[in-house]
C-alpha cells in the first residue's frame, strides 16, 4: 500500500510534539510545585515506557521483512510509542486500584505469572473476536442505511504469504502505535480526570467513550495510512471504528494495555490468516 505524503508528515509531527512535550515537562519540572511532580511522574515510569517501545521496536523489525524503508518506519514509531507510553503510564499511575500493565507486574514479582499471561492470552482472543464481529456487523449495517459503498479490495493483506511477518507488523503498527495514545493516554487522562484518583469506578464509562471517538475520528485523518479509502464511507467507518474502540477501552479498563495491545492486533490479523 502507497503511503501518502501527508501520512508521513503528520507521523513526524507527532513526534515532534510528543518528544516537545516531554522535554517541556522535564525542563520546567526543574523547579518545585506541579511542573517537578509531573517531572518526577515520568521519570517513573521511563523503565515500563523503554520495555514498551523495546517490544515495539522489535515487532517492528520482525514484521518489516528487511526492508529498509519500513525498518526506518518502525524505528520512528517506537521512538513515538516511548514517549507516549511515558506519559499514559505516568497518567495511569494515578488512577486508584488500576494497574495499567498487570502481567508485567505479575512477572516481576513472580506473583501466578503464568495464571496471568494465561488470562492476557484468553481475553485477548476473546476480545479480538468480539471486536471483529462487533466492527463487521456495524459496518454492515451502517453501509446499507446510510446507502455508502466500501470499495472491493480495500483490505490490506500484510505479508499474505508471510502471516508471521504479518502478525509483528500489526503488533506494532495496531496495537502499540494505536493503542497507545487511544487507551494509554486518553483513556487514562479522561478516567483520572474524572475522579479515577479518588474512585476508580467514577469517570470510567466517560473514559472509555472518549478513546473510542477519538479513536474513530483518527481513522478519518492522515494519521491512519488508509483514511483517504474510509472517507469513502465515512459513516460505516466512524460506527465500526467506534464500537471496536469500545471494546479494546472495556478490555484496558478491566485487564490493562497488554490485554487491549494484544486484542487489537488479533482483531486485525484474524482475517488475514484466515482469508487472505
Amino acid at each position: 500500500m502507497q503511503t501518502h505524503p501527508e501520512t508521513t508528515i503528520a507521523l513526524f509531527a507527532q513526534v515532534v510534539l510528543w518528544w516537545a512535550l516531554v522535554g517541556a515537562i522535564y525542563l520546567a519540572g526543574r523547579g518545585p510545585g506541579r511542573a517537578a511532580r509531573a517531572r518526577a511522574a515520568l521519570a517513573a515510569q521511563q523503565r515500563p515506557a523503554l520495555g514498551i517501545a523495546a517490544v515495539c521496536l522489535a515487532a517492528g523489525i520482525l514484521g518489516a521483512r528487511l526492508d529498509p524503508g519500513r525498518l526506518i518506519g518502525a524505528g520512528i514509531i517506537a521512538a513515538l510509542v516511548y514517549v507516549e507510553a511515558l506519559v499514559g503510564l505516568a497518567l495511569a499511575a494515578g488512577i486508584a486500584g488500576f494497574d495499567a500493565l498487570p502481567v508485567a507486574h505479575a512477572r516481576a514479582r513472580h506473583q501466578r505469572a503464568g495464571r496471568a499471561v494465561a488470562l492476557l492470552v484468553a481475553l485477548a482472543v476473546a476480545g479480538g473476536v468480539l471486536g471483529l464481529v462487533l466492527g463487521a456487523v456495524g459496518q454492515g449495517v451502517i453501509l446499507s442505511v446510510a446507502h455508502e459503498t466500501r470499495p472491493a479490495g480495500e483490505a490490506v493483506h500484510l505479508g499474505a504469504a508471510d502471516k508471521g511477518a504479518a502478525f509483528f507488523a500489526l503488533l506494532q503498527g495496531a496495537g502499540f502505535a494505536e493503542e497507545t495514545p487511544y487507551r494509554l493516554v486518553i483513556v487514562s487522562l479522561v478516567w483520572r480526570l474524572a475522579g479515577g484518583t479518588r474512585a476508580p469506578r467514577r469517570g470510567r464509562g466517560l473514559a472509555i467513550w472518549a478513546g473510542a471517538l477519538a479513536f474513530a475520528a483518527y481513522h478519518l485523518t492522515p494519521l491512519d495510512s488508509m483514511y483517504a479509502v474510509f472517507w469513502q464511507y465515512p459513516i460505516a467507518q466512524f460506527t465500526a471504528s467506534l464500537l471496536i474502540g469500545l471494546v479494546w477501552g472495556w478490555l484496558y479498563t478491566r485487564r490493562g494495555f497488554e490485554t487491549a495491545v494484544l486484542a487489537h492486533t488479533l482483531s486485525d490479523w484474524l482475517p488475514a490468516l484466515l482469508f487472505a
